[in-house]
């Protein structure tokens, strides 16, 4: 799969940005994304050295998935080019709940440091996210959406898997999510 950006969006506009692609696995225990992103200089950031910090401020990939098909209460899983993590639940952008310190453990990493050539940065991570924070049937896939952004990289950019149609930049939108 391919992240596209929305060229309706003015920040997307007149700059050369990311290629991220994705690839899905799911296990019976975990829902695995691996994302490999090439981006040009000004598009990277990496200034995020925890989890729990804002990670979509740093060149960052992310993974939105409802909890549950029946519900709107979803998880945003945004990791930085470093393999740092923040992670959020709620039913909207206002209302979330943060992971705990021993809730990031939960999720396994692992990533391919980031490499300068020329004026581009390559990176790319693999996460794995246990099923036992979401209430599927055993073989069903997610509903989600899958992001790349970085907030305050000189060049700020946005791309998505589904296309999100808002006037601005806005990933916390389930009504724009699909079967990943």
């Amino acid at each position: 799969m391919l992240l596209l950006a929305n060229l309706h969006w003015t920040q997307n506009q007149k700059y050369e940005l990311p290629s991220v692609q994705v690839y899905t696995e799911h296990t019976l225990e975990y829902y695995s994304f691996r994302f490999k992103v090439a981006e040009p200089l000004s598009c990277y950031r990496a200034e995020i050295y925890s989890d729990g910090g804002p990670c979509f401020q740093d060149s960052c990939v992310e993974i939105f998935l409802k909890e549950s098909p029946k519900t709107e209460n979803y998880f945003n899983f945004e990791f930085n080019s470093l393999g740092f993590c923040l992670v959020e639940q709620g039913n909207s952008k206002k209302d979330r709940t943060p992971f705990s310190n021993k809730e990031y453990k939960w999720i396994k990493r692992m990533v391919v440091s980031p490499q300068h050539h020329q004026n581009y940065v390559y990176w790319a991570i693999k996460v794995s996210i246990p099923k036992h924070l979401f209430n599927y049937p055993k073989h069903a896939a997610p509903v989600g959406n899958l992001y790349k952004c970085a907030n305050l990289a000189i060049t700020p950019h946005y791309l998505s898997l589904y296309p999100i149609y808002t006037p601005d930049p806005d990933f916390h939108r389930p009504e724009y999510f699909g079967l990943l």
